[in-house]
């Protein structure tokens, strides 16, 4: 039987998940994917029931969420949208969204939670006491083992909950609120090899303006480009390998780095 190699796979309609190698994939290879919470501010599109069970519905926000990333990055083949000769996007017509995931906790009697902004999840069992939680971290870790496990005989390769009893799809809800009552989205922002994405990293608000170094300072950014010689910005969106780059391991080392992948020894 043949190795099948899997590679990080983010669909445009679920989450994060894995697809077989075609063979031709770079050293390092860059997945880009938005949750639904992105479109739903963007477009108004409702992620509840309705969107998991309607495939018209879903076909026509998939095709209006396809057409938005199309427009935010243009430079990025997988979010253009492509009609074939019955003017329909193939890759926005699925059989289902992600409502297959929940069948089987479905079936022993787990209820779905739908969200407007989110991926469907389990409804919540009640929440264990301080004094369960404090006895149950060697049981939780047999249990992670084993799901693990499981995952490999069954050919999977998913992120999973196990303490679900505990702790759900929200996270921590008090700290989620903190960091958006202190934390805004910046228009843009311009990464490393990446250039500028629209709405990809935070800045204080205003009203804490007292705390933030940029307003105390007045600092002003400056973007510091690599060297022309350096080709780090193609290693980091893995259209190249270091070994490319005619500074690697040359004048380029971890005790003298001339550009933004080697910063440490380590």
């Amino acid at each position: 039987m043949p190795d099948i190699k899997l590679r990080n796979h983010i669909p445009l309609s679920a989450p994060a998940t894995r697809e077989p190698c075609t063979g031709d994939e770079p050293f390092l290879r860059v997945s880009l994917g938005f949750v639904p919470r992105w479109f739903s501010r963007r477009l108004g599109i409702d992620f509840s029931e309705r969107w998991h069970t309607d495939p018209v519905y879903r076909y026509k926000t998939l095709l209006a969420m396809k057409t938005l990333l199309h427009e935010a990055f243009p430079t990025v083949p997988y979010f253009k949208p492509v009609m074939n000769e019955k003017g329909v996007e193939p890759s926005c017509a699925t059989v289902s969204g992600v409502h297959g995931i929940r069948l089987i906790p479905m079936v022993y009697g787990m209820g779905t939670r739908y969200f407007a902004d989110g991926w469907p999840d389990a409804a919540s069992k009640a929440p264990l006491t301080k004094e369960h939680l404090a006895r149950l971290e060697p049981l939780d870790v047999m249990q992670a083992i084993r799901m693990l496990i499981r995952q490999v005989n069954e050919g999977r390769a998913e992120v999973e909950n196990e303490f679900s009893r505990a702790v759900d799809r929200d996270g921590n809800l008090k700290a989620q609120q903190l960091v958006a009552e202190v934390f805004e989205l910046r228009k843009q922002f311009e990464w490393r090899g990446l250039n500028v994405l629209p709405y990809s990293a935070l800045r204080i608000r205003s009203q804490f303006a007292e705390f933030d170094a940029e307003q105390r300072f007045s600092l002003a950014y400056t973007p510091v480009p690599d060297h022309k010689a350096c080709d780090c910005g193609a290693i980091l969106r893995g259209i190249r390998r270091p070994q490319d780059c005619k500074l690697f391991g040359t004048v380029c080392t971890p005790e003298n780095p001339i550009g933004s992948c080697i910063r440490y020894p380590r």
